[in-house]
């Protein structure tokens, strides 16, 4: 038998933005499964992607030729992470002729809150005492764009936005709690336990959504430049 043609109702997602990555395969508009693993401070997933892509389709019975649609966050998150997932769905769509889409990565991990009726702040622990975060209506529409600041200068921000209540979701969410507290008070209440990950699951479902992008100008979401290259201008 010859190679069976691709299914555009088969799409795989990939995150691995914070130290947490996940890989998911949806088919028809429902997820068949999905993987979760943990990075390490030295190769921040890059080892651990293209193995766990084939150990999941392998589980489905699936081959990566058989993928319609490959879905990558864009960050922001950790520059080697974001840049792994990126350049990892990139290759794949390239060289098997797939659409590629791409979704922020705060857009994703306020995704499962929408709905409940107030304002969700998202947010990843950006180091240096600093969070990169969004703000999302109660129906998802966004109220502040993806940035990088303090706690406090987020939250003041975001403050007179949400009149009532806030929900906060993401690590940051978990590592600035304190600080974000004491800038919105009372109104702040984080999310429960099991929604602070970022879910390739939910990337999947955005991606259905989501306009495809040419591979070739497809570019990670940095809201600051790599220490690497602030590095570089430091010893030019």
């Amino acid at each position: 038998m010859g190679v069976q043609p691709m299914d555009p109702r088969i799409v795989l997602a990939c995150d691995t933005s914070t130290r947490l990555g996940s890989v998911a395969l949806a088919e028809s508009g429902v997820v068949t499964g999905e993987v979760v693993f943990h990075g390490t401070t030295r190769d921040h997933h890059s080892r651990r992607v293209l193995e766990e892509v084939a150990r999941l389709l392998d589980r489905r019975g699936r081959s990566v030729r058989d993928v319609g649609l490959f879905v990558a966050s864009i960050g922001p998150g950790a520059f080697t992470g974001v840049r792994t997932t990126l350049a990892t769905m990139k290759g794949l769509a390239w060289a098997l002729g797939r659409p590629l889409a791409g979704v922020c990565s705060l857009h994703a991990l306020a995704w499962p809150l929408f709905g409940r009726g107030v304002p969700v702040l998202a947010a990843l622990d950006a180091r240096k005492g600093e969070l990169y975060a969004a703000l999302y209506g109660p129906d998802g529409t966004s109220l502040l764009e993806p940035r990088v600041g303090s706690a406090e200068a987020v939250a003041l921000e975001a403050s007179p936005l949400c009149p009532g209540e806030v929900l906060g979701v993401g690590e940051g969410v978990l590592a600035y709690r304190e600080r974000i507290q004491a800038a919105l008070g009372g109104r702040f209440v984080p999310a429960e336990g099991p929604f602070h990950a970022i879910r390739a699951s939910v990337l999947a479902h955005l991606g259905l959504r989501a306009d495809p992008i040419p591979v070739d100008r497809a570019e990670p979401l940095y809201l600051r430049r790599p220490e690497a290259e602030v590095r570089g201008d430091a010893t030019a």
